[in-house]
C-alpha cells in the first residue's frame, strides 16, 4: 500500500465531479469512493441530479439546489430533474442544457485555479463546452449504453466525451480494451476496497445484524443493486434446488421486480443497508454470490463486491463475468447453470478457515489508498503539462 507522502503529487487543484449517483450511504461506489479520498487533498464539488419529487422533500439550500457536506472539503449539490425528463428526446435534452447551465455558473462562483472536471457519465459530456477547466477527466465504470432504458443518444455522448477527455480511467479490463481505442491515455484502475471495513465482518468484535440471526443456515448472500445484471432465473432455479439453503439479497431495488423470486420461502429480500453496517450483514454469511446474467453490460463489469466479499474471507461464486475470471480465477468459483451454481456452493460451504483467511490476504493489498493515489498522480501530470503549454500558473 502507498500511503507515503512521498508519493503524492506536489499540485494542488479544485475538482468538480458530475456523477449519476447519489452520495447515498447505503451504496457507496466508485465515485464516492474516489471523492471521498481526493477530498483529503483537494477541494471537490460533486454534482447530481436527484428525482424531482424527492429533491422538493430535501431541506434545501436554495430554490433549485440542495448541498450539504458529508465530509470536509466535499460539497455535494443535488440538483433536480426536470418534470417530464422521461418523456422523451426533447424533455431530455432540454434537463442537460437547464443542468450542465447551472452547474457552470456554481462552478464560476465556487472553484479555484487549476481546476479538474472529472466526469463519470457520458450523458454530462456538454459540461466540458460550457467549463474551463484545465484537465478533463472521464473515470469509465459501466458500459452505459447496454442499460436498461439507456438514452439512445449514450453511444455518441461517449464518443465525444472520449475525444475530448485529457486522461481516460477505465474501471476493469474489458472496459479498458474498448476505450483506449478511442483515447490514447487511457489507464487501467480496476475497482479497490475498503479492506479495514470489510475485514471486520471476519472479526470475533463484530455482532452480526439483528435481521440475520433469524435466518437459517446456510446463508448464500448477496451485497449490491439488485438490478437488471443478476440472473433471477438462475437464482430461484437454485433456491427451489436446494430449500434447505437461505439466500439472502441486500440493496436497493432498482429497475427490476422479481417478485416470483421472492416470493420463495428460503429467498430473503432485506432492502438497501446502510455501508456502515455490512459487515454486520455480511458476517452471517456462509458463501457470497454474485450471480450476474451474462449480457453486453455484464460482459464489461468489475465488481466492487468481490474485493469486498474477499476481504470479509467469504468463499464467493460467480458466473462467468469476464473481468472476474481474469483477475480471481484462482479465488472465486464460477458456474454457468443452476446445477454447477448449486454445486459451486456445496463447495464453498467447505472450504477452511485457513482458506478464508488466504482469501483476505489476497485482497488485503488492493485497496481504494493506492488506486486513488495512481489515479491522483496521472491527473496531475497531466495537469502540469496543460499548465506548462498555456503557461497558467499551477
Amino acid at each position: 500500500m502507498s500511503d507515503s507522502s512521498d508519493n503524492q503529487p506536489n499540485t494542488s487543484f479544485s475538482i468538480a465531479c458530475l456523477s449519476h449517483l447519489g452520495w447515498d450511504t447505503k451504496l457507496f461506489q466508485r465515485p464516492q469512493q474516489v471523492m471521498s479520498r481526493l477530498a483529503r487533498r483537494h477541494r471537490v464539488d460533486y454534482f447530481c441530479q436527484v428525482p424531482t419529487r424527492a429533491f422538493w422533500s430535501l431541506p434545501r439550500t436554495s430554490v433549485v439546489c440542495h448541498t450539504f457536506s458529508p465530509e470536509q472539503n466535499l460539497s455535494v449539490h443535488y440538483l433536480p430533474y426536470l418534470p417530464l425528463t422521461g418523456r422523451g428526446a426533447v424533455f431530455r435534452t432540454l434537463n442537460r442544457f437547464l443542468y450542465t447551465q447551472k452547474v457552470a455558473a456554481m462552478l464560476k462562483r465556487r472553484c479555484t485555479r487549476p481546476l479538474v472536471l472529472w466526469l463519470y457519465h457520458p450523458k454530462d459530456q456538454r459540461i466540458i463546452g460550457l467549463v474551463d477547466a484545465d484537465v478533463v477527466v472521464y473515470d469509465c465504470m459501466d458500459e452505459f449504453r447496454a442499460f436498461l432504458n439507456s438514452e439512445p443518444e449514450t453511444r455518441e455522448y461517449e464518443r465525444r466525451i472520449l475525444e475530448r477527455a485529457d486522461v481516460v480511467f477505465a474501471g476493469g479490463h474489458s472496459l479498458y480494451e474498448a476505450k483506449r481505442a478511442l483515447n490514447p491515455n487511457c489507464h487501467l484502475f480496476p475497482c479497490g476496497v475498503d479492506y479495514e471495513h470489510f475485514a471486520s465482518a471476519a472479526s470475533l468484535k463484530t455482532e452480526v445484524a439483528e435481521e440475520m440471526r433469524r435466518i437459517q443456515h446456510p446463508v448464500i448472500g448477496y451485497v449490491g443493486a439488485v438490478d437488471e445484471r443478476l440472473d433471477y432465473e438462475l437464482i430461484e432455479s437454485c433456491a427451489r434446488l436446494n430449500p434447505a439453503w437461505s439466500f439472502v439479497l441486500i440493496g436497493p431495488l432498482l429497475k427490476v421486480k422479481p417478485d416470483r423470486l421472492f416470493s420463495l420461502p428460503n429467498v430473503h429480500y432485506l432492502g438497501a443497508k446502510r455501508y456502515a453496517d455490512l459487515p454486520r450483514y455480511m458476517k452471517a454469511f456462509d458463501v457470497a454470490m454474485m450471480p450476474f446474467a451474462i449480457t453486453e453490460l455484464t460482459l464489461k463489469i468489475n465488481p466492487t463486491k468481490t474485493l469486498e466479499y474477499l476481504s470479509a474471507g467469504l468463499p464467493t461464486v460467480c458466473t462467468h463475468v469476464p473481468d472476474v475470471v481474469a483477475e480471481f480465477g484462482g479465488m472465486v468459483r464460477f458456474c454457468d447453470s443452476p446445477s454447477s451454481f448449486a454445486e459451486a456452493i456445496e463447495h464453498s460451504l467447505s472450504v477452511s478457515v485457513r482458506a478464508r483467511q488466504e482469501l483476505m490476504e489476497a485482497a488485503r493489498g488492493k485497496s481504494w489508498e493506492e488506486m486513488v493515489d495512481g489515479m491522483e498522480r496521472i491527473v496531475a501530470s497531466a495537469l502540469k503539462a496543460k499548465l506548462f503549454e498555456t503557461d497558467r500558473p499551477c
